[in-house]
């Protein structure tokens, strides 16, 4: 039986001093090297060690033999950083792989990132979302009318304070009237248009009575 010098060298290390950062940058030079089976059992023993380190996961990731360990390691990558590119774009290819060969995936639970899906042997996988947010279709569009409406009920209000709200409101609500009935808003919400327009006019005038009689009664 021949023995690899390194994986042997690298095995009796990990076991008399467990040191991390050892394990993790003799993994990726077995990768390098193109010694895949060291720097598989090398990311193993970087995941039991600390199942958080993303580069010991990324390694088992690259050198484990089965599609549904790379699925596996490549979904704790993405539970730690939904943002990885590397394991995002080793994700889709793996997948596409897997689906080939057995189209089923179960949906499973979503957050902002990650989209949780079961395999036909219920593997728990994390697969990204990697898709812009899209807007609403059709997009929400404001009430032609809503702005004019608004100043309208505002006008209205204005009469409780003898009419001082509605001397400022009312004229506001005319010229935002007249420019919804300018604009190519239907033949119907051009008619309300005209509406609060003539509406605006009779609370103003009416808010210059009130405001009149509030002057004679403090000059008497």
């Amino acid at each position: 039986m021949v023995v690899d010098p390194l994986h042997s060298i690298s095995r009796s290390t990990v076991a008399q001093s467990p040191n991390l950062d050892r394990i993790i940058s003799d993994a990726k030079a077995a990768l390098r090297e193109g010694k895949s089976t060291n720097a598989y059992h090398l990311a193993l023993d970087a995941t039991r060690i600390a199942p958080d380190n993303i580069d010991g996961w990324l390694v088992r990731a690259h050198t484990a033999a089965s599609t549904e360990e790379i699925l596996f390691s490549l979904s704790q990558v993405h539970r730690l950083d939904p943002d990885n590119s590397i394991a995002k774009e080793y994700t889709y290819q793996t997948l596409w792989r897997m689906l080939e060969r057995d189209p089923y995936l179960a949906y499973i639970d979503e957050t902002k990132d990650l989209y949780y899906v079961r395999s036909k042997e219920y593997l728990s996988l994390a697969i990204p979302k990697d898709r812009a947010p899209q807007d609403p279709f059709p997009a929400p569009q404001p009430a032609p009318l809503a702005a004019a409406s608004r100043l309208l009920i505002l006008s209205i209000v204005g009469l409780l304070i003898a009419g001082l709200g509605t001397l400022v409101f009312a004229p506001l609500t005319m010229i935002e009237a007249v420019n919804a009935a300018r604009a190519p808003i239907g033949t119907q919400n051009q008619l309300r248009a005209w509406i609060i327009f003539f509406i605006a006019i009779f609370l103003f005038a009416l808010a210059l009575l009130f405001g009149l009689l509030f002057f004679v009664h403090i000059r008497g």
